[in-house]
């Protein structure tokens, strides 16, 4: 659920954000047994200097409780396997290594193997006591760095950090869906004919993706990952391990829990899927939740500042403004052709544009600016001139020209086809061509933004392998804290209302006056502090709790706030594996 934007590297008076290490003093009274010995082999550790990996008493010293017997069922080839850590950054903070897993969990002692990357990080001065690891979303995104991303928060300070690129992204086994015909057409052009042609591209991506990953197309499922995530756990030998998910990434951190309670520690899901649901109840609220943060957070915002952006003195004039450029586009769409690459900005490019600089408030800026110039260098083409964009705004153009529909990427790189195999195999869509069709006018014209591309989706006509996923019920796993902020636009705050009225135990943290994607660990001290705790210590709010959030940024100053994804991002920029 997260769109690729280009951005800088966060960075705050010459050091990446989420470094600080300003925190209350803490005491653990969680009454949780701690890891006794601390290894540091090439095998379990992360190898040289402070950076030693903290673990658990080797598995097998204890009796069979339901717990060791889950570890018993890795083979032991998996479990036992040597790995090759590598430094991957410049600084040899985190390490990298290529663990092999079962191609089909199910039946792990005869399946093939396949590559998971997996990447570690422990804080200076950090005995590794605990394990947390981190998923990023998407579904499907790489999630490498995530280790040194939580490595960073103070929550996490006595903890061994580890991300891991899931089962077909990253440097992990691949999918590809190369070859897959693309979607055409503007998709608010509502006729029957042109939903035939949806209809026949939608259905022809299976076939593509097929051809181009063979088997692994039919396990890279949910199922699957949680699978691999265990076996991470369990090779570096710790008893249970904590978690912070993020969009998607709740959605896997549920299920982790439903898969293998006994060794579930502390975990936060962070803008939240509903993970009780199917998935196409998740990506059937995008539409509504997409318009709200444009309409309701962006376009006042923008309108605010008339004078500076010139979109409009009032919210109603913003979004006229948006609507008479979009008709302008696809009459004629705008052709840029720069430093030897070619960038067409028609209807469908720049909606995908607005949706990704959505997801975090310090994109707002740069929104306005992308509207602003597109606006005049379609007038001046026009006249004949020529037609140039800033760098970071044909960046963003040329990140999302690659998409076609907001959040229904079908292309030939390995995250995109991941994120179509999970949300395709997980789970049934409902209906086929005319549901899906139906749906799509209703959405589109109460939600335009989003909602026009919901038949856009190879779900619809995909032929599932025989997956049945265990829902997540929240029973027997303690305490889940859940983070979402109010006008998030890509996963629905109704969604984490929804699943956690339906997950006993759930703490929900609220965030008020605030559309952020990802909230923990972007700057929000009133959500930090409530999570830091919980992670350090295991003691979670005393019932859900109500945050505001952070100011929409002034573009007459620097903003001192950095997203979630971009710290992901530079953090990812600076792992070479």
């Amino acid at each position: 659920m997260w769109p690729g934007v280009a951005s800088p590297p966060p960075t705050a008076g010459g050091r990446l954000i989420g470094e600080s290490r300003d925190e209350p003093a803490l005491t653990d009274t969680s009454g949780e047994s701690h890891a006794s010995e601390n290894h540091r082999s090439n095998t379990h550790g992360p190898g040289r200097g402070r950076h030693r990996t903290g673990g658990a008493q080797a598995a097998g010293a204890a009796p069979q409780t339901p717990a060791a017997s889950d570890d018993a069922r890795i083979p032991a080839k998996y479990l036992n396997q040597k790995l090759a850590w590598v430094d991957c950054t410049p600084d040899g903070s985190v390490q990298c290594a290529l663990m092999k897993a079962p191609l089909d969990w199910n039946h792990a002692a005869t399946s093939p193997s396949i590559d998971i990357a997996v990447s570690k990080s422990l804080p200076a001065g950090s005995h590794g006591t605990r394990l947390i690891m981190g998923n990023p979303g998407g579904p499907g995104a790489p999630g490498l760095g995530m280790a040194p991303m939580l490595a960073a928060q103070w929550g996490a300070r006595d903890d061994l950090a580890v991300g891991f690129d899931v089962r077909g992204t990253g440097a992990s086994a691949n999918l590809s869906c190369e070859g897959a015909p693309a979607f055409t057409g503007d998709v608010r052009n509502t006729r029957q004919s042109a939903y035939d042609k949806v209809a026949a591209v939608a259905k022809a991506q299976q076939a593509a993706c097929r051809k181009a990953s063979g088997a692994l197309l039919d396990y890279v499922t949910t199922d699957q990952t949680v699978k691999d995530m265990n076996l991470i756990r369990a090779f570096l030998r710790y008893p249970t391990t904590d978690y912070v998910g993020y969009s998607g990434g709740t959605w896997l951190g549920a299920y982790y829990q439903k898969y293998f309670p006994t060794h579930v520690g502390r975990f936060v899901l962070d803008s939240n899927a509903d993970f009780t649901k199917p998935w196409n109840i998740t990506f059937g609220a995008q539409p509504q939740s997409f318009q709200r943060r444009f309409v309701k957070d962006f376009q006042p915002w923008a309108a605010t500042y008339g004078d500076l952006f010139q979109l409009g003195s009032t919210p109603a004039a913003v979004n006229a403004f948006y609507e008479k450029l979009r008709r302008d586009l696809v009459r004629k769409p705008l052709v840029i052709s720069e430093g030897g690459q070619t960038l067409t900005i028609d209807g469908n490019t720049f909606d995908n544009a607005i949706v990704g600089t959505l997801y975090s408030k310090t994109y707002f800026p740069l929104l306005a600016v992308f509207l602003r110039i597109v606006r005049d260098e379609w007038d001046d083409s026009q006249e004949g001139g020529r037609v140039t964009l800033p760098a970071d705004v044909a960046a963003l153009v040329h990140k999302t020209s690659q998409v076609d529909g907001a959040n229904r990427p079908l292309s030939v790189d390995a995250f995109p086809s991941t994120f179509t195999a999970i949300t395709c195999n997980d789970w049934a869509w409902p209906g086929k061509q005319p549901f899906a069709d139906a749906r799509t006018r209703q959405l589109g014209a109460a939600y335009p933004l989003v909602g026009y591309s919901y038949n856009r989706n190879a779900c619809f006509y995909w032929k599932r392998p025989p997956v049945t996923l265990q829902v997540p019920d929240g029973k027997g796993i303690g305490t889940t804290l859940m983070v979402q902020s109010e006008h998030d636009p890509a996963t629905n705050a109704s969604l984490a209302i929804d699943a956690h009225a339906h997950y006993p135990g759930s703490v929900l943290i609220y965030v008020k006056k605030e559309g952020d994607h990802g909230i923990y660990a972007s700057g929000n001290k009133c959500v930090d502090t409530k999570v830091n705790r919980f992670l350090a210590t295991g003691v979670a709010p005393d019932g859900d709790k109500t945050c505001f959030g952070l100011p929409l940024p002034d573009p007459t100053k620097r903003s001192e706030t950095v997203s979630i994804q971009e710290q992901l991002d530079a953090w990812t920029a600076l792992i070479h594996f």
